[in-house]
């Protein structure tokens, strides 16, 4: 099995996504368990669509993503890149599968915490694993209202 099949399942089930502004509650936004509810389920939707134009709407323009053995991806254009080639690879099933156990909030910055366990199957028909891990994202809301991912690093 290559590196990038993986690494696909790791980016199947990590917890990280944009909240939208619609999802807010009043003025003051959501708490921060709503917005690592959300920001789950936001990221397993588009997985699961495999909708690269959705998935890509999690991320500010400047996000880094840190994973094992590769260098940083700086940029939702280096980002779009390695999602693309993740998709075309194979099929992710994360939902229900991520584990949040630390948010921290402050104001327009959240930090979440936890563990991820998800089933990528392969394109080809060669097959399908398990991929289990953890991660630390670090997510901002816009000017717009909206939350997206700047900083992901996991492991696995």
């Amino acid at each position: 099995m290559t590196r990038i099949h993986t690494l696909i399942a790791a980016s199947a089930v990590l917890t990280a996504a944009s909240v939208p502004a619609a999802a807010r509650d009043g003025a003051a936004g959501p708490s921060a368990g709503q917005v690592a509810r959300l920001m789950s389920e936001a990221w397993c939707a588009a997985d699961l669509a495999q909708d690269i134009e959705a998935k890509m709407a999690l991320f500010s323009d400047d996000a880094v993503l840190i994973m094992p053995g590769r260098a940083p991806l700086d940029g939702v254009e280096e980002i779009r890149n390695w999602q693309s080639q993740n998709y075309a690879a194979a099929r992710h099933d994360c939902v229900g599968r991520v584990n949040v156990d630390n948010v921290e909030m402050d104001g327009a910055i959240a930090i979440l915490r936890g563990q991820f366990a998800g089933r990528v199957v392969m394109a080809d028909g060669s097959g399908s694993f398990e991929q289990s891990g953890y991660f630390l994202n670090v997510v901002e809301r816009g000017a717009d209202g909206d939350w997206r991912i700047s900083q992901m690093i996991f492991t696995y």
